[in-house]
């Protein structure tokens, strides 16, 4: 039975603004601002998240955080890779590579929530400054990457 990704948002939601105002999170933040708007074809889903189209213009990759999420430490995010004409992609192998100002490489656990939608885990911003993210994901023979590149402010910054 496919469980509404609204409903399951919502519990997430509430969990992370829960953690936020008992102070686990760190800071509360306010929800993403929801707008399913088309983009050359591809589906971006939140008006603050940040949304890059492949080099291959295969998939699309929404990573489903704000430039005010973004902090020195552990980070939690969730990658929605898209294909133009099929949706939401299932089951591809999605992997993440962050490289900090310094050099540093960070490889976080990604895994498949539900229907497209990737929880990455494990992504620790030692340092402030620009972080390059890339996604690359793999459905198939269908081969796609993005690249991000994410200013982490220096605490309390």
């Amino acid at each position: 039975m496919r469980t509404s990704r609204a409903v399951w948002r919502r519990g997430v939601g509430l969990v992370a603004t829960l953690l936020g105002v008992w102070g686990c999170a760190g800071v509360a933040f306010a929800p993403l601002t929801r707008v399913d708007a088309k983009v050359e074809g591809f589906t971006k889903h939140y008006a603050e998240s940040f949304f890059r189209i492949g080099e291959n213009r295969l998939f699309s990759v929404e990573l489903e955080t704000s430039p005010a999420r973004l902090r020195v430490g552990k980070n939690r995010f969730e990658l929605i890779v898209h294909h133009a004409k099929m949706g939401d992609v299932e089951g591809a192998r999605v992997e993440v590579v962050a490289r900090g100002p310094s050099g540093q490489e960070v490889r976080p656990h990604v895994w498949e929530v539900e229907y497209g939608a990737y929880d990455v885990t494990g992504l620790a911003f030692d340092e402030p400054g620009t972080w390059t993210v890339e996604v690359r994901a793999q459905k198939g023979n269908l081969r796609d990457r993005v690249q991000f590149d994410l200013v982490v402010p220096p605490p309390g910054g």
